[in-house]
């Protein structure tokens, strides 16, 4: 009998300890997902004042959109127009990068929709310069106004 009781006893104190592991699993796999997301944030934040910082410092670029906003695309020289092209294809890189992460669960609802709703308001002037993703579900999720 008291190997028996000894069992039973050795049995419940098993369970309990698996019990305590996979407690320890899910605050570890919570915890691991929240410093991903800090990570994605902190990028995405990261690249948006990158940009910034590069287009304020340039010496075309801010030339090249008040043109483009007096007169329109046309009005660019061949070098302006691939300049303005360039920087626009690493916009949407940049944007497709962060709707990957919005997919993955790393990159926050608030987050995702400014960077669709500039997707949107920027989607008539990469028709014209002739840009766009090459990426199927990230045009979808841009869509009005973004040529697929």
């Amino acid at each position: 009998m008291n190997a028996e009781r000894l069992n039973n006893w050795l049995t419940l104190l098993a369970n309990i300890g698996v019990v305590v592991g996979l407690v320890v699993v899910i605050f570890e796999v919570r915890e691991s997902n929240l410093q991903a997301t800090s990570a994605a944030t902190l990028a995405r934040y990261s690249e948006i004042e990158t940009a910034n910082r590069d287009f304020a410092l340039s010496e075309y670029l801010p030339a090249i959109y008040v043109l483009i906003e007096e007169i329109g695309v046309e009005s660019l020289d061949a070098e302006q127009f691939s300049r303005i092209k360039s920087w626009e294809q690493a916009r949407i890189l940049r944007m497709e990068s962060q709707f990957m992460q919005y997919r993955a669960g790393y990159l926050a609802e608030p987050n995702f929709q400014v960077m669709v709703n500039v997707a949107r308001e920027l989607g008539p002037l990469w028709n014209e310069l002739g840009v766009k993703s090459r990426n199927a579900e990230f045009l979808q999720a841009v869509g009005d106004g973004v040529d697929k």
